[in-house]
């Protein structure tokens, strides 16, 4: 008899690779606070995450501070292929707080023009959200106004600008400025210069008495007779203000 034989070679199925786990902790966070992305893979050749992250070991962690809510993506890879898994942080926005409540009041004066300048001489926060002014302007229109904020000085390094559009008609409109909570250093001198953008007549904000009802040692807010440098050139203590932003 004859006996032949052969053999049958067989290659395994490559697998995908397999994520064990991708998470955040915390999965919520308020804006300017951090979370920390773990995950756990097998099988992979290479594992990259989204979001400027790039290629990452299989097993790790990193830190992440998003400023909104966001997906990240983890993808890994082989011959046989990719899978991807997800997580997302939830992020709060940080609510701005009331720093300085000058408010209008009906004895207040129509106003000083906007030629003349205004600063925080101990700025109670570490960021500048909103600036409300009452404004007044001698001809009934649509004003479009731009505040500015600096550093320290007049010509200081600027902090941001804000414009607002209202119709201004009669005395003491009050029109909002946001910005974008962009840091102060607290306890710093912030000064404010308005410009008109548009608009055909001249524009006035509102102003208290020479100190407005409040104690000289407690007022936060001086103004000038321009907006050069230096801050010495007093006007009047008081003028009516609101500031908002973060402690």
């Amino acid at each position: 008899s004859v006996t032949a034989a052969t053999t049958i070679t067989v290659n395994p199925v490559a697998e995908a690779p397999i994520v064990n786990s991708f998470s955040a902790d915390p999965t919520t966070i308020t804006e300017g606070e951090s979370s920390i992305l773990s995950w756990s893979v097998t099988d992979a050749t290479s594992v990259t995450i989204d979001q400027s992250i790039g290629s990452v070991a299989l097993i790790s962690t990193t830190t992440v501070s998003p400023i909104i809510t966001t997906i990240y993506t983890l993808t890994a890879t082989n011959a046989a292929g990719s899978v991807t898994a997800m997580t997302t942080i939830t992020v709060n926005p940080v609510v701005p707080i009331l720093l300085i409540n000058y408010p209008m009041d009906p004895g207040d004066t129509g106003g000083d023009t906007i030629s003349r300048g205004f600063y925080i001489k101990d700025f109670p926060g570490t960021s500048l959200s909103r600036v409300d002014l009452w404004v007044s302007a001698s001809a009934s229109w649509d004003y479009t106004l731009e505040l500015t904020a600096r550093e320290s000085s007049y010509n200081g390094k600027i902090v941001e600008k804000s414009q607002a559009t209202k119709y201004l008609y009669g005395d003491k409109q009050l029109i909002t400025f946001n910005f974008s909570s962009n840091p102060v250093q607290k306890n710093s001198i912030v000064t404010f210069s308005i410009n008109k953008i548009t608009g055909p007549d001249s524009c006035y904000y509102s102003v208290h008495g020479e100190y407005g009802g409040i104690a000289e040692g407690d007022i936060l807010v001086l103004q000038t007779n321009g907006t050069t440098p230096p801050l010495d050139s007093h006007r009047r203590y008081g003028i009516a203000i609101r500031v908002y932003g973060n402690e």
